[in-house]
């Protein structure tokens, strides 16, 4: 695909659907986890909320006065922008093996598109794996500049009123042992006005689901079992969903594998309604989806032949709320 000129800019290419394709197809966005609220402008996002919940009305349209049944509410929270300025200068590349896609000159002036897109897929990949973990793990009262810049999924449930928490019990949910008695206790606990919506899934942390794959393979009976749940589930777009594990053992529940729980919520397993329809128990505002991959590659040569630099821009606003978190079960310390 060749490079495309902006107007008043510099000769740049759009890498549209790269991120997509590289990145948000094993996200839990593309695993259907988060209900995503698009074009949110600002600082603050606002969702809108509908409950319904009326007595059936005794009578015909004649005698049945008119009324107001449904609750409408707003969903307001934070909206968190990110940026990243990448300079490459294509000098620097010379010595190294991206050298051989370089035109021989004096200023190495060419650089081929598959190695552009090369690095900024690696470059894409761990930007977006640090969205993933701030919109699970995410906590402003840490010192790690990683999580720090909003509060995730897991501390707005723990500090949510209504979030059912059943008996922690410290390092069983990752031992191999006890991983499956504790995982029924989280199902378990499921709210009634929850457990018959076809919508519930299962969400842990990589250490539990290893503790899980441990757990089956030392059952043969589990282990057939789990082998029928991985029937490849896909996405809207075809592509298989890796976070996806099968139903869990002994249930129809689905069970999904979150990158963003881990090294920071490695004790962790979550129920909940979860899908992007307006019961999803998750919401993500962002710009819009289309924007998590929206990466712009400028070439500086075109209009400076002296300045070698490759400049990649990124701009993009995440935002996470619980929206019913009384329809949710949260297993953590």
């Amino acid at each position: 695909m060749p490079l495309n000129t902006t107007p008043n800019l510099w000769v740049g290419q759009w890498t549209q659907e790269l991120a997509l394709k590289s990145v948000l197809s094993t996200d839990s966005i593309q695993a259907g986890l988060f209900r995503v609220e698009e074009s949110i402008k600002g600082d603050k996002a606002i969702v809108k909320l509908f409950d319904y919940n009326a007595p059936l009305a005794v009578g015909s349209l004649c005698s049945v006065p008119p009324s107001v049944n449904g609750t409408l509410s707003d969903l307001q929270f934070a909206v968190t922008r990110y940026a990243l300025i990448e300079r490459i200068c294509k000098r620097d590349l010379a010595n190294t093996s991206y050298s051989d896609s370089m035109r021989p000159s004096v200023y190495n002036t060419t650089i081929s598109e598959e190695v552009l897109r090369g690095y900024v897929t690696q470059l894409a990949n761990v930007k977006f794996s640090q969205l993933e973990t701030v919109r699970w793990s995410g906590d402003t009262a840490s010192a790690n500049i990683n999580i720090n810049s909003a509060d995730g999924i897991v501390k707005q449930l723990k500090a949510a009123a209504g979030t059912v928490r059943p008996t922690f019990v410290n390092n069983a949910i990752t031992n191999p042992n006890t991983v499956i008695a504790e995982l029924n206790k989280t199902i378990a606990a499921i709210p009634m006005n929850a457990r018959l919506n076809p919508n519930l899934k299962l969400v842990v942390s990589p250490a539990v689901y290893v503790a899980y794959e441990q757990a089956m393979a030392a059952n043969q009976a589990y282990a057939m079992y789990a082998l029928l749940g991985l029937n490849g589930l896909k996405n809207a777009q075809g592509e298989l969903i890796s976070a996806y594990r099968g139903k869990f053992v002994g249930t129809q529940i689905p069970m999904y594998v979150v990158s963003g729980l881990n090294g920071f919520n490695d004790q962790v397993a979550i129920v909940a309604i979860m899908n992007n329809g307006i019961d999803g128990n998750f919401v993500l505002a962002t710009d819009a989806a289309s924007d998590f991959s929206t990466i712009i590659v400028e070439d500086r040569s075109q209009i400076f032949t002296a300045d070698q630099n490759i400049d990649i821009l990124w701009e993009i606003q995440q935002g996470v709320k619980v929206a019913f978190p009384d329809q949710v079960v949260l297993y953590a310390a």
